[in-house]
């Protein structure tokens, strides 16, 4: 199995256990704490779509902010470091895109798994790409009083 695959396999078997988990542990929790967790899913949406929109104008400062120095991001082309994306982000151009369709998941009080699907238009590596659908997923910690983003994983759609 390739290292890519294997990775690809190991995050989503993760992200499975912890949506089964979530939806174990916290059902009974929703019905006692509605507008907390409503404000913390509304706030994780907020910044995964600020993630987007600094990538988008590539807004640096504010993208390293939002992603953890140690942040892993999983594209089809490969695994990448929050430092290798920066590197790279000359060459990712985004032009357009849409966020739909969210689920917020909270396996922990410090720790948000945002689910999503997104439409995407761009220049990636000199290529003009016409829209193409991924189904993206990111991680959040808390740290420090923070949120950042620590993984991030978009799958193609057929």
């Amino acid at each position: 199995m390739t290292k890519l695959a294997w990775v690809s396999v190991s995050g989503t078997l993760a992200v499975c256990f912890l949506f089964a988990r979530e939806l174990r542990v916290n059902r009974g929790a929703e019905q006692h704490y509605p507008a907390e967790r409503d404000q913390k899913a509304s706030e994780i949406v907020a910044m995964e779509t600020a993630v987007w929109q600094a990538a988008k104008e590539k807004d640096l400062h504010r993208f390293s902010t939002l992603v953890g120095d140690d942040a892993l991001m999983i594209f089809t082309s490969g695994v990448v470091t929050k430092s290798e994306y920066l590197r790279s982000i000359a060459e990712r151009n985004i032009t357009s895109y849409s966020l739909r369709n969210f689920r917020v998941f909270t396996p922990a009080a410090d720790t948000a798994i945002i689910v999503y699907e997104a439409t995407i238009t761009g220049i990636f590596q000199a290529r003009p790409v016409t829209s193409y659908n991924v189904r993206g997923a990111s991680v959040w910690v808390r740290r420090s009083g923070q949120w950042v983003a620590v993984l991030n994983q978009e799958t193609p759609m057929s």
